[in-house]
C-alpha cells in the first residue's frame, strides 16, 4: 500500500466550508455489511437503473454478466466473480431507494445540509479496481463503510459546475501533481465539493464506500424559475425582437432592468424556498415492528423529520413532507420541536412537551409516523 503524501485534508467542516474535509471515523455504526449488499443482488433487477459493473469508469456490458432465463433477467454470478476480481467495480445507483441503511445515513447528511440527497454505493474486490479522475456537478460525502480506499483530489476543475457540466462532457485534462493523497478508512468520511477533481485508488482488500450527493438549489435555479414562473408578467419581457440595433439594445436594457426588480424581491426568493421544500416528497420508512408492538419507544429512541426541508410555515398551517397540519395543533407542535432538534429522543421531547402524558405522546408520535412526517428510530450518524 502506498502512504499517505502531499497536504492532508483539514479537520470537517461546517456545510458552507470551502474545499475538501476529512472527518475521521465519524461514521462507524452504519449497520451496512457484506449480507446487507447480498440481500439487495438477490432482490434488485439486474438493470442498469439499479446495478451496473463498472472498469475504469467505463460500464461493462449487461450481456457480459446478465443472461436471460425463463423470461427473466439473472445475474450469472460466476461471470460477476471473474469480473469483480479482475478489477471490475459494482456500482449501485440511488441505492438509499433499495438499502434503508443507506437512505438513513444520505438523510443525515441531507439534514446536516438542509438540502435533498441521493446516493449510490461503489464496492470493490481488487487493487485493480481504481476509477478514472473526474469532478461531480454536485456537492459530496464520501462515507467508507467497509475496508479502506486511497483518495486523490487535484483540485477545483470547474468553479460550481452546473448538471451537463461534467468532466465526460467537457474532457478537459486533469492536472498530473494531486494536492491531497488520503487513505480512508472505515467510518471516515469526506467531503468533497462539486467541480473538484478526484480519483480513487482501490485497496488489495474487499472495500465498499457511499457518495452521497447534495443537491442545494443554485441561482441558475432561482432564475429558471423566476423565468418560468414569474417573468412572463413582466411587459418588458414580452416584447418581440426588432431588426434595429439600436432600438433592440434599448428594450433589452429595459427588460433585464425589470428583470433585476423582480429578481430583487425578498418575497420572490422565500417562494422558491418554500415550493422547494413542498416539493420533496422522500418515499416513507417503514416501522412495522412499532406497528405489531414489538418494539417499545424508549427514553432514547431518535426521532427525526421524514425530510431534510424545514417544515413550511404559514399563519394556519404547518406543512411537512407534503402534508398541512393546523397551525395550533399538538402535533404541529411536536413537529416543531423535533424540527429545531435534529438529533431529539423521545425523552427530551416529553421534557419540552410535559402537558401530554407518555401514552398521548406515543399515540401522537406513531400518529405523525404513519401519516410520512417523521421516522422513529434508525440509525445514528454523527454528520458533523
Amino acid at each position: 500500500m502506498a502512504a499517505e503524501s502531499g497536504a492532508q485534508p483539514a479537520a470537517f467542516g461546517r456545510p458552507d466550508d470551502a474545499g475538501p474535509r476529512v472527518r475521521r471515523a465519524a461514521c462507524r455504526d452504519h449497520g451496512i455489511d457484506w449480507q446487507g449488499f447480498d440481500r439487495l443482488l438477490h432482490a434488485l433487477p439486474p438493470r442498469p437503473e439499479y446495478l451496473q459493473l463498472r472498469r475504469q469508469g467505463l460500464a461493462i456490458e449487461p450481456a457480459q454478466y446478465v443472461d436471460l432465463a425463463d423470461g427473466r433477467l439473472l445475474l450469472v454470478k460466476e461471470r460477476v466473480y471473474t469480473l469483480l476480481r479482475d478489477g471490475a467495480c459494482l456500482l449501485l445507483p440511488e441505492v438509499e431507494r433499495s438499502l434503508l441503511e443507506a437512505r438513513q445515513l444520505a438523510a443525515a447528511i441531507g439534514r446536516r445540509h438542509g438540502q435533498p440527497t441521493r446516493a449510490s454505493a461503489c464496492l470493490s474486490f481488487s487493487d485493480k479496481a481504481g476509477g478514472e479522475a473526474r469532478w461531480l456537478t454536485e456537492d459530496a460525502e464520501i462515507i467508507q463503510l467497509i475496508g479502506r480506499s486511497r483518495w486523490l483530489l487535484y483540485g477545483c476543475g470547474i468553479d460550481d459546475p452546473l448538471p451537463g457540466q461534467d468532466s465526460a462532457s467537457l474532457a478537459p485534462v486533469c492536472p498530473c501533481v494531486p494536492v491531497f493523497d488520503v487513505w480512508l478508512e472505515a467510518g471516515d468520511v469526506l467531503a468533497l465539493p462539486r467541480g473538484w477533481w478526484h480519483r480513487r485508488l482501490a485497496d488489495e482488500l474487499p472495500s465498499a464506500h457511499l457518495e452521497v450527493l447534495i443537491e442545494p438549489p443554485t441561482l441558475h435555479d432561482f432564475l429558471a424559475w423566476v423565468l418560468a414562473r414569474h417573468a412572463p408578467a413582466l411587459v418588458p419581457l414580452r416584447r418581440r425582437l426588432v431588426d434595429d440595433a439600436a432600438a433592440q439594445a434599448a428594450a433589452l436594457g429595459t427588460a433585464v432592468e425589470a428583470l433585476r426588480e423582480l429578481l430583487l424581491e425578498p418575497a420572490l426568493l422565500a417562494d422558491f424556498r418554500r415550493a422547494r421544500a413542498l416539493a420533496e416528497r422522500p418515499p416513507p420508512e417503514f416501522e412495522l415492528a412499532w406497528l405489531a408492538g414489538q418494539q417499545a419507544l424508549g427514553a432514547e429512541t431518535p426521532l427525526r423529520l421524514a425530510t431534510a426541508q424545514a417544515p413550511v410555515r404559514s399563519a394556519d398551517t404547518l406543512r411537512v413532507n407534503g402534508c398541512a397540519l393546523a397551525a395550533d395543533s399538538p402535533a404541529a407542535g411536536l413537529l416543531r420541536e423535533i424540527a429545531e432538534q435534529p438529533s431529539i429522543t423521545v425523552g427530551a421531547l416529553a421534557q419540552r412537551q410535559p402537558a401530554l402524558t407518555p401514552e398521548a405522546l406515543h399515540e401522537a408520535l406513531l400518529d405523525l409516523s404513519a401519516h410520512g412526517l417523521l421516522v422513529i428510530g434508525g440509525a445514528r450518524f454523527d454528520a458533523g
